[in-house]
């Protein structure tokens, strides 16, 4: 899922407003998606005692259920963009798309988890059973 936003946000932030996107310019998309990549390499660092207090299963399914209001999060912005143009309204729910969008991203940490969890090792091989 994070992959798809992460096709589809730039392309939302670059079509005209008339046709459903926001309108801005490529210099401002890029420093947007620069300034997301910055603040979720930083917050990385807080995913291991995060793991700690809240488990893999807790972030897991807080990260893909932060899909749902990023998606929804694109027609209300489109809405306000329509009817208040680039509104403080409309920037705010670009930088809460972008907080929950980190919150994703820390999903794709625990798939990782649940897989290396699930593989055989070898003291239990697969297909072996007592």
């Amino acid at each position: 899922m994070d992959i798809a936003i992460r096709s589809i946000q730039p392309l939302f932030f670059a079509t005209p407003v008339d046709t459903g996107g926001l309108g801005l310019d490529p210099p401002r998309i890029g420093d947007i998606l620069a300034a997301f990549g910055i603040v979720n390499g930083l917050f990385q660092m807080f995913f291991a005692p995060l793991h700690t207090h809240l488990g893999t299963k807790i972030i897991y399914m807080s990260g893909v259920a932060s899909g749902v209001p990023i998606i929804i999060a694109l027609k209300v912005m489109d809405t306000l963009a329509r009817t208040r143009g680039l509104a403080m309204i409309v920037w705010l729910l670009v930088a809460g798309q972008l907080a929950l969008a980190i919150n994703t991203n820390l999903a794709f940490t625990c798939i990782v988890m649940f897989i290396a969890a699930a593989a055989p090792s070898q003291m239990r091989p697969m297909g072996f059973h007592r």
